[in-house]
């Protein structure tokens, strides 16, 4: 069975989400992990800065050890609720996959960034060798499912990207944008995003810091800013109008100390943090600096909620496109299951075809060679003509409601589970 264990902040707030964040190092040992307490034949994990899932298939599924893995340490949960991790199985997992890839479970409806994000998960988990024929299969429907969406319907016109909505959030404290100094700490692909949409909303000059200068200077270069360590955050911040934080750092980045000294070198001036990093990379009491408007994730999401709303009809079509790939999926997955019983099927024909006619040998010796050879064909007729209308059947309509043709024929032909 196909299951996915998750949170996301459709349940769960920022400063318990960054608790069940997986760094992109850590991920090869955990689908190992996972795969092993799951019981898992296959596992994929996607975690971004909205969710954390793990995908597996398994014979049963274990809710509370998918939670465990969510959230190893009980101390880390922050006041977990049980409701803020959701188990989904068979038809729903998959639809939730395919829903995640078309930007319809993202805090920006329809946002690009999710797709290859997706992409990225399904390729460390072939890496790590956790990854089989099923969830490869469904991985790629919930692509195709995401790329129809995009296609087919506007589901990604309005606000689609981190950047678009970093760009509104700003507008509402700063205004124009043009001419506003803008400070990007990471040179991440989502950190890069950001930071072109706000030059094209005016921002300049634009600073890019990060822990290795050299991945700066590479982001710098595309953009046309200056390049930094991120030693050198202390005598940046207080030229920035704007700053942007996306990093893999597992502890705050800035904290409220350095953004209050930077603020009070700025003469009253207003400074606008916004902070995509997960976990977070701002200290959150930074917020309570004079002059200063920090926005987290979670903060976002009232920025684009009238956007949503003008967009329903879109969802609806979205949806659509989702349900025609699931079904895809599920008539591959029923195909796929009912080969091997077929096979099995035609050996178990060939197997009684043999037991009669050894008993058909014994008792009638005295048959002439070509009688013996016209029995043999009939026999193996008899057989064919029987077999043909079930591997037909299992060929065409694999399932039927809640109960399989495939299970029927296992039970009525005795076969065995293995096929």
């Amino acid at each position: 069975m196909i299951a996915v264990a998750g949170i996301s902040h459709r349940r769960t707030p920022v400063h318990r989400r960054e608790k069940a964040a997986v760094a992109s190092h850590a991920l090869p040992d955990l689908l190992r992990r996972a795969r092993q307490q799951l019981r898992a034949h296959e596992c994929v994990i996607l975690s971004t800065c909205n969710r954390t899932e793990i995908y597996f298939v398994a014979e049963r599924v274990d809710d509370d050890a998918a939670r465990r893995l969510l959230f190893p340490d009980d101390r880390a949960t922050g006041g977990l609720e049980e409701s803020e991790v959701y188990v989904l199985r068979g038809a729903d997992a998959a639809s939730h996959l395919c829903e995640v890839a078309a930007g319809l479970d993202s805090l920006i409806l329809g946002e690009h960034e999710i797709l290859a994000q997706v992409k990225s998960a399904l390729e460390a988990a072939r890496e790590a060798d956790t990854i089989g024929p099923l969830l490869s299969r469904l991985f790629h429907h919930a692509l195709r499912a995401g790329k129809r969406a995009r296609a087919e319907t506007g589901i990604a016109s309005g606000i689609f990207s981190v950047g678009h909505c970093a760009a509104i959030a700003a507008r509402t404290v700063l205004g124009d944008l043009s001419g506003k100094a803008l400070l990007v700490i990471g040179a991440g692909r989502i950190a890069e995003a950001t930071a072109k949409h706000l030059f094209h909303q005016g921002a300049a000059p634009i600073v890019v810091a990060n822990r290795t200068l050299e991945r700066a200077q590479e982001v710098a270069q595309r953009l046309g800013a200056a390049a930094h360590s991120i030693t050198a955050l202390p005598a940046l911040l207080a030229d920035a109008d704007l700053v942007v934080t996306c990093t893999s750092a597992p502890h705050f980045v800035l904290d409220a100390a350095q953004v209050a000294r930077a603020a009070a070198q700025r003469s009253g001036r207003p400074m606008v943090v916004i902070d995509v990093g997960m976990p977070r990379d701002v200290d959150p009491d930074a917020a309570q600096v004079p002059n200063v408007r920090l926005f987290n994730l979670d903060d976002l999401e009232p920025v684009v909620a009238e956007n949503a709303k003008a967009r329903e009809g879109e969802v609806n079509a979205a949806r659509a496109i989702i349900a025609e790939e699931v079904r895809a999926f599920e008539q591959w997955q029923a195909r796929s299951e009912v080969v091997p019983l077929i096979n099995s099927l035609r050996r178990r024909g060939d197997l009684v075809r043999e037991q009669c006619l050894e008993q058909a040998r014994r008792r009638l010796c005295h048959l002439a060679p070509e009688d013996a050879v016209a029995v043999e064909r009939l026999a193996d007729l008899i057989i064919k003509r029987l077999l043909h209308a079930p591997t037909t059947a299992l060929r065409q309509h694999p399932r039927d409601g809640s109960l399989t043709l495939a299970a029927a024929a296992r039970e009525l032909f005795g076969l065995s589970d293995e096929g």
